[in-house]
C-alpha cells in the first residue's frame, strides 16, 4: 500500500492526497527454471473512487549464479476503469545485478544492487508520452543496503528521477516502510511529490 501527497505540483490535476494498494503473489522458482509475479493494483484509495480502476501486472524473472537477474514483464496488461485504461501498457525487460561491497563483515555485507532495463509505454521520456510519440526509454535504479536493515534508493524511471528510503523494522517479520521523492529533477510538470508505502510478505513454502 501506498500514500503519495499531490498537493506540491504545480500543473498536477489533483490538490488532495492519494494513496494506492497492491496485492501481488509469486509462482515458481526464480533460482530454478523461473518465477512469475502477478500484482493486482487499486490506483486510487480515496472513498469516491475507491477501486474503480485498477490494473494487473506480469512479470517473469530468472536469478544466476553470482548474483545477476534478468527480468520480462508486462505492466497493465489487463484494466479497468477510465483512469486505468487510458494508461498505456508498458512492456519492459530488465538485468540486475548484486556486488557484496563487505564480504568478511557477516553483521553488515553493504550489498549494493544496480538494474538496467528498456520498456515502452510509461518508461517513454514524458515528451514522447505527451506526444504520443512510440519510442523505448531507458530506466535503471541502485540501492544501496547501508545497515541490514536499511537502504537507500536511486530511480530513473525513464522520465522521473526518484530517491528513496527503505526500512524493515522487524528482524523475523517481512515488513517494509519506504519513504520516496518522486521526479526531484523536475523532468515533467507535475512538481516533487512524495511518498510513503508499506509492504507485507509471506512464503507459503
Amino acid at each position: 500500500m501506498s500514500l503519495i501527497d499531490r498537493s506540491s505540483p504545480v500543473g498536477n490535476p489533483t490538490d488532495k492526497a492519494d494513496g494506492s494498494a497492491t496485492l501481488g503473489f509469486g509462482l515458481g522458482d526464480a533460482a530454478g527454471l523461473a518465477g512469475l509475479e502477478i500484482a493486482y493494483n487499486i490506483i486510487s484509495l480515496t472513498p469516491s473512487r475507491f477501486a474503480s480502476n485498477g490494473n494487473v501486472d506480469f512479470k517473469l524473472h530468472k536469478t544466476f549464479p553470482d548474483f545477476w537477474s534478468v527480468a520480462l514483464g508486462w505492466e497493465n496488461a489487463i484494466n479497468y476503469g477510465p483512469e486505468a485504461g487510458g494508461t498505456p501498457s508498458s512492456l519492459y525487460g530488465a538485468v540486475s545485478k548484486f556486488f557484496v561491497l563487505q564480504p568478511d563483515n557477516l553483521e553488515n555485507p553493504m550489498l549494493l544492487g544496480l538494474t538496467l532495463g528498456a520498456g515502452g509505454g510509461r518508461f517513454r521520456p514524458f515528451a514522447d508520452q505527451l506526444n504520443q510519440v512510440g519510442s523505448v526509454g531507458i530506466f535503471g535504479a541502485a540501492g544501496l543496503q547501508v545497515l541490514p536493515n536499511f537502504s537507500v534508493i536511486l530511480d530513473w524511471t525513464g522520465q522521473n528521477l526518484n530517491t528513496g528510503v527503505s526500512y524493515v523494522p522487524f528482524r523475523n517479520i517481512p515488513f517494509y516502510v519506504n519513504a520516496a521523492a518522486v521526479d526531484v529533477a523536475g523532468s515533467t510538470n507535475f512538481g516533487t511529490r512524495y511518498s510513503i508505502s508499506f509492504g507485507l510478505g509471506y512464503n507459503f513454502r
